[in-house]
């Protein structure tokens, strides 16, 4: 091979060369540019999201301070002629009844009513009010124990609803009916969700997670009124204690669950109610809520759509 000859093979190997380092140039300037947009767009996408969920939990935020500022002023003018008006004038016990019903139909899960609705319940037992019929001061009594037993089953719909969003409850009694006489009773029925006792006699249950033993006794009723004692001994079972833990209340129709409960150390949750009363026979309804579950008035905000919001929970649960 001459001089020549070699001299054009080296140049042209040397275009070659420049041409494949020009290709992987280019190459290499195009996926920059490609990665440049796919991360702007990459971006905009993580923006555009939390930017959604952001303005979502301000609405929901603003939404809440809506509702709340709403029931404050209907609470100002439901209450103020409840507790008395400006010239201290007493409001007759039916019209306060009612004041009282509204109070508890748009309040039920943020305050607890119990004392008011028992102090208005009171006023119609013994003699009826002045200007009142015992007939009509029964049907005003009945009336309020009503609206009681409406917000009791509200309350229930949400917790079940609650319970069936959140766990399987397939073998498990989240809540437990208790049939309590004056006579001798038939104990326990094996295999479902309802017990029975004597008035003075303990009725032996445990909670649906198997952690606690519950020892329920039902006295002192009082036909008239029909209220009940209840004390209620919890015991812990397994290896973590929190000691014996007893509680010791009046029962009555206006025990609500979500205000009128007991939270446990663990995070459990139960509440008593008053389902019905014939004769010298009262059943009483044991609830337990959801595992860690908080009532309204003890969170600001929905929750569950809040999680929604925030990516923390599926659509669809």
């Amino acid at each position: 091979m001459t001089p020549s000859e070699v001299k054009d093979e080296s140049t042209k190997a040397s275009s070659e060369t420049t041409r494949g380092s020009t290709r992987i140039l280019d190459m290499i300037d195009v996926l920059a540019k490609l990665l440049a947009a796919l991360a702007l767009v990459v971006g905009a996408v993580i923006a555009n999201s939390f930017q959604g969920k952001m303005t979502g939990t301000t609405l929901l935020s603003q939404r809440e301070e809506s509702e709340t500022q709403l029931r404050a002023s209907m609470l100002n003018s439901l209450i103020q002629p409840v507790i008395g008006g400006e010239k201290g004038g007493k409001v007759h016990p039916d019209r306060e009844r009612l004041l009282v019903e509204l109070l508890a139909l748009n309040f039920h899960e943020h305050f607890e009513l119990k004392p008011l609705m028992s102090l208005v319940d009171s006023e119609f037992a013994d003699a009826p009010p002045a200007g009142m019929t015992k007939e009509r001061a029964f049907r005003a009594r009945e009336s309020l124990r009503s609206v009681a037993r409406r917000v009791v089953s509200q309350q229930m719909a949400s917790l079940i609803k609650e319970e069936s969003g959140s766990a399987t409850t397939q073998g498990r009694c989240n809540v437990e009916l208790l049939t309590i006489q004056t006579q001798a009773s038939e104990g326990e029925a094996p295999g479902t969700c309802e017990a029975y006792s004597k008035f003075e006699d303990p009725i032996h249950l445990e909670s649906p997670d198997k952690k606690y033993t519950v020892n329920v006794v039902a006295s002192n009723p009082d036909w008239k009124n029909e209220t009940f004692k209840i004390g209620v001994n919890v015991m812990t079972n397994g290896q973590q204690s929190y000691g014996d833990l007893a509680y010791n209340f009046e029962l009555g129709w206006f025990d609500f669950p979500m205000t009128d409960n007991t939270l446990l150390p663990d995070g459990n949750r139960f509440a008593f109610n008053l389902v019905a009363v014939n004769g010298k026979t009262a059943t009483v309804r044991l609830i337990w809520f959801p595992k860690n579950y908080f009532t309204p008035r003890e969170r600001p905000l929905d929750y569950r759509e809040y999680l929604k919001l925030v990516g923390k929970q599926e659509q669809g649960s």
